[in-house]
């Protein structure tokens, strides 16, 4: 987690990740964590959809939270809860509004 610049401490005690940039550089946009599987990740800026590499990176049992954007602006907040290996459950919370998420330099 430290070359996203984040919480380590958060994930190492409590297993979750918490990613909180609008701007993800290129080169950690893979968003491989050896810390991995996280029984939660939060993201707190909108992206298009939710990468399939944080997906893998859940624990069974697992939850995801993030705000996704249906278009320019509208977005919503969007739970992912991994049920098994290949299987998960999908929940739209509320409509919300974040800052979008961008590629670039931080």
């Amino acid at each position: 987690m430290q070359k996203y610049g984040l919480f380590p401490d958060l994930a190492n005690e409590f297993g979750y990740l918490l990613i909180c940039w609008s701007k993800i550089p290129a080169a950690t946009a893979t968003f491989k964590d050896s810390a991995a599987p996280f029984d939660g990740i939060i993201l707190a800026a909108a992206g298009l959809g939710i990468p399939d590499a944080l997906l893998d990176q859940l624990a069974i049992g697992g939850r995801l939270v993030a705000p996704v954007a249906k278009n320019e602006k509208e977005q919503q907040l969007v739970m992912v809860e991994r049920m098994s290996s290949q299987r998960y459950q999908r929940t739209v919370l509320e409509e919300v509004f974040f800052v979008p998420l961008q590629s670039g330099t931080v």
